[in-house]
């Protein structure tokens, strides 16, 4: 009762939390060094650079990837774990992870890139970062197929043009439907109608299957059409 009346102790126990959970995270291991891990993200084109890049991490008891989520400070916020055999849930988050109020990849946003994509998973922004930011375009993401109030509110004070790539899917329609309802009133109401969905010659494809020259096509493709900065 003490610590939530008392500000500074409350930041002192958050501090704590997150040095404990940094120590956690130094507990897994590198997942290049595992020939299932290795294994698994070779089969999902991820690089041995995108590891690096982004801190991905082996937690080998539950055999999953994990992806260290940090804030705009870079400060460790949680980790989603991506199982990669056998049965059980699929994702994980650790840390009691608030994923409904963080947007995956924040922490890599550069002022001097001027449009952002967002899309569901964080296995989307290891296929496309890379090549968004040769353009100069940030990339995060929601976690699922729909943004949250307090994801879009981020998104918004990003203050640049954004696009959203979810699946075409029914969930990623769905998702994708209720984002820009929300978004009305905040960004151009034409941008809204070309936002994009993955789609080359007339194909569906998701986001985290696109290679680099499907990838510059999409985007092309509503280049034109880009978000007015959401502000």
């Amino acid at each position: 009762i003490d610590s939530l009346a008392d500000p500074e102790s409350k930041k002192e126990e958050t501090k704590t939390v997150q040095v404990f959970n940094e120590t956690i995270l130094d507990g897994f291991e590198d997942p290049l060094r595992h020939a299932l891990a290795a294994s698994y993200l070779r089969s999902r084109e991820v690089a041995d650079l995108d590891v690096s890049t982004w801190g991905l991490l082996y937690d080998p008891r539950h055999r999953r990837i994990v992806f260290p989520v940090r804030g705009d400070k870079n400060i460790l916020v949680g980790a989603v774990g991506r199982k990669i055999d056998g049965d059980g849930q699929k994702y994980y988050n650790y840390f009691n992870f608030p994923a409904s109020q963080t947007l995956g990849g924040i922490n890599l946003i550069k002022e001097e890139r001027s449009a952002v994509i967002v899309v569901e998973g964080f296995f989307d922004i290891l296929r496309i970062h890379k090549w968004a930011w040769d353009i100069k375009v940030d990339v995060v993401c929601t976690w699922k197929s729909v943004a949250s109030k307090e994801q879009l509110e981020k998104i918004i004070g990003l203050d640049k043009y954004v696009q959203i790539w979810y699946d075409n899917d029914k969930a990623g329609r769905t998702g994708w439907l209720k984002t820009l309802e929300t978004l009305k009133g905040k960004v151009s109401p034409m941008s809204l109608r070309r936002a994009s969905l993955p789609i080359v010659d007339g194909i569906s494809i998701d986001t985290g299957d696109l290679n680099k020259k499907q990838f510059l096509q999409v985007f092309n493709k509503t280049r034109r059409f880009i978000y007015e900065k959401a502000h």
